[in-house]
């Protein structure tokens, strides 16, 4: 006899909460994968709006915003969702590498300041990239031991540390990274000079 405090984790015999959610007759309802733990929604009363979509002016990236890199948005999209890692398409990382080395040859590094300028020359370039997504690399260059003003501030040292930090918070959260996978992440994130 099972005690009142045994927890079964077998989902029915589906070995997962999502392959016990998928094995359900919910229609009408529908389930979406895509968010952050996924979502059951009513197609006939709702639309479904990502989570970059409710950002303020509503700048939401889409498969046609990652151009002929479309193929790496599933993978960006879940080290993203596990390791809030900016879903930003390779052009926008290219660009904001870009800023942030020519910003730091003009004034010297100021988290706040340095974030502010780059946010809003990316801006004016017409990509949507908020200022939290530009802290997000900042800080993350920063945790890695960057030290800003050495002479290692162009965007091909930038980039290489933003991809070296997002293997060392996948590798945290447990996501292996095969060759393949490495090769995606380089793709994605690489400046590209």
């Amino acid at each position: 006899m099972k005690s009142a405090l045994f927890v079964d984790f077998d989902w029915n015999g589906m070995g997962s909460f999502r392959r016990f959610l998928d094995s359900l007759n919910i229609g009408p309802l529908k389930v979406d994968w895509n968010g952050s733990g996924g979502r059951i929604y009513d197609p006939r009363r709702h639309a479904l709006v990502s989570d970059r979509d409710n950002k303020a002016g509503g700048n939401g990236t889409s498969v046609f915003d990652w151009g002929t890199d479309r193929d790496l948005l599933p993978l960006a999209t879940q080290i993203h969702d596990v390791t809030s890692v900016p879903l930003l398409s390779p052009a926008d990382y290219r660009v904001l590498f870009k800023l942030i080395a020519s910003d730091l040859v003009k004034h010297p590094f100021d988290l706040k300041g340095t974030g502010k300028r780059v946010r809003d020359n990316i801006r004016a370039l017409g990509h949507s990239v908020s200022r939290v997504e530009v802290n997000w690399v900042l800080r993350g260059l920063l945790l890695r031991g960057h030290e800003f003003g050495t002479g290692e501030d162009d965007a091909r040292t930038l980039s290489r540390k933003t991809i070296d930090n997002v293997q060392a918070l996948c590798l945290r959260e447990q996501i292996l990274i095969d060759q393949t996978t490495e090769a995606a992440i380089r793709r994605w994130l690489d400046c590209g000079l």
